[in-house]
């Protein structure tokens, strides 16, 4: 369960509680949300600089990145380099919230 509080920790009205779910062959947790009408499950992982992070695959066959302004960035990973497509998210309610413009990348 991931919970959205007050500061101080209180956990007043207008906050809110995200479920999570967990399996012994993926370790991190991961929740469902939407990502401009189409549902996805999403993992969650509070220490990744980039609030959205997809597949390519996921972000073409979803027409995620057709129609909006693309940019590139250079990733480089334990032994891997690749160029993902940066763009924004136009819609992406996480639990009760509505977050719009949300930066993403599609991983090549």
């Amino acid at each position: 369960m991931l919970r959205f509080l007050g500061a101080g920790g209180d956990s007043r009205a207008g906050f809110a509680e995200l479920p999570l779910q967990s399996e012994p062959s993926r370790p991190l947790a991961a929740a469902a949300i939407a990502l401009e009408g189409r549902t996805a499950e999403a993992i969650v992982d509070l220490g990744n600089d980039v609030p959205i992070s997809m597949s390519a695959e996921f972000a073409q066959r979803s027409g995620l990145i057709g129609d909006r302004r693309v940019s590139t960035a250079l990733n480089a990973g334990a032994g891997d380099v690749s160029v993902d497509r940066v763009f924004s998210m136009r819609s992406a309610p996480l639990g009760p919230y509505g977050l719009s413009q949300i930066p993403a990348t599609a991983v090549a």
